[in-house]
């Protein structure tokens, strides 16, 4: 029986068959039967003279379950990750996970685009910040909770490494928050020029003179409000909050070593797309060996264990 031809075939099966018997040149069949010579070649490797299906293989399509996609939209409300941030995060739990396969997910239950997700970015009183700049940093306090009561949670993310502080105390007014500054000036080994946050308790509002706007003109760091998150700086760190607010955690001590292990993790380990694929350690040192004057102490040697704190 003579073999299916597909439609946009330009040569036959018996032509083929005759290619393959052929000791003429590839450039010299390649004219004869007007086709590229890469076809020819094609041609004379196989040992038969049918069309190969296309499309995708049996099998090689992810299909993820619906206790799998759950996963993946509750992890998308809550983190507001970009796509491939997404990716690779949810790739440890869901190993057969595609980019492809994941954007269809979320097309799927309206969360492909962050503006559509719950608390994605607004567009309204946004102060932009320039994540390209070393020393800017965006500063958060939320709530969080154990059997042995409720802490406060102030975390820092500085904008062009994506490097996180964390710190957790009884207390979360105003003074703490300077306190928390003040922490970061000690810590941070980039030199801080401004920091951002939102036109609210702990840290003030405009004309209001708090303990955390004293601590900014102390340490000369000019002190932007916004009455609005920028939504491009939402990621893993400034929403820890928002990731552990629903939560209640069996013990303060498992609480602290869940933030430092998570924090850790995130500083040191995680890969971003945002980085070039780099952590934001690594980062901090590539940047410390191109422009040292942006920093007050090397990132190689004493930032293991500063970016979390607890007292």
């Amino acid at each position: 029986m003579t073999p299916a031809r597909r439609g946009s075939s330009r040569i036959s099966p018996d032509e083929r068959r005759a290619i393959q018997v052929s000791d003429e040149s590839l450039r010299a069949l390649a004219r004869r039967y007007g086709i590229n010579p890469k076809t020819v070649a094609k041609w004379k490797q196989r040992a038969d003279t049918a069309d190969r299906p296309c499309g995708p293989r049996p099998g090689s399509r992810c299909k993820l379950t619906a206790e799998e996609e759950g996963i993946i939209v509750h992890f998308r409300e809550y983190t507001l990750l970009p796509l491939d941030d997404c990716l690779y995060a949810l790739q440890a739990q869901i190993p057969h996970l595609s980019r492809s396969s994941l954007h269809r997910c979320l097309q799927r239950h309206g969360v492909n685009r962050l503006s559509a997700a719950p608390g994605g970015p607004s567009v309204g009183g946004v102060i932009r910040q320039d994540s390209s700049v070393l020393g800017d940093l965006h500063i958060d306090s939320a709530q969080v909770r154990s059997t042995d009561g409720t802490h406060h949670l102030f975390n820092a993310i500085e904008q062009a490494s994506k490097f996180v502080f964390v710190q957790m105390g009884a207390q979360g007014d105003s003074h703490a928050a300077a306190d928390f500054l003040a922490a970061l000036t000690r810590c941070n080994p980039c030199r801080i020029r401004r920091v951002f946050t939102l036109e609210d308790a702990p840290f003030g509002s405009p004309g209001s003179d708090t303990p955390f706007a004293q601590a900014c003109r102390q340490h000369g760091i000019e002190h932007c409000l916004a009455d609005a998150p920028d939504p491009w700086i939402r990621n893993s760190g400034s929403r820890i909050g928002d990731l552990l607010h629903d939560v209640t955690f069996t013990s303060e001590a498992y609480l602290v070593r869940l933030l430092s292990q998570f924090v850790h993790a995130y500083n040191f380990r995680r890969r971003l797309k945002t980085l070039r694929g780099k952590t934001p350690h690594e980062f901090l040192c590539q940047a410390w060996a191109e422009c040292p004057d942006r920093f007050r102490a090397d990132p190689h040697h004493g930032l293991l264990g500063l970016e979390f704190a607890y007292g």
